[in-house]
């Protein structure tokens, strides 16, 4: 399965959870966290996705992240 495939359906399962790329590439044992942050950045920019500053839902930091609507 792809790295989009993969970002994709996690924020889909994880309706409304934010997430940063650090804990997204980790959670989903991605070889490079710049992986995640070319999918989320593209995940931004059509509907279903909010990316903003907030708290990550797994690490609890306050960094950029990535939600479903």
């Amino acid at each position: 399965m792809s790295a989009p495939t993969k970002i994709t359906a996690f924020l889909r399962d994880h309706k409304h959870s934010c997430y940063c790329d650090d804990c997204l590439a980790k959670e989903l044992k991605l070889p490079r966290r710049q992986q995640a942050e070319q999918v989320t950045a593209t995940l931004a920019t059509v509907g279903g996705f909010s990316r903003t500053n907030g708290e990550c839902s797994i690490c609890y930091n306050t960094k950029l992240v990535i939600r479903a609507l």
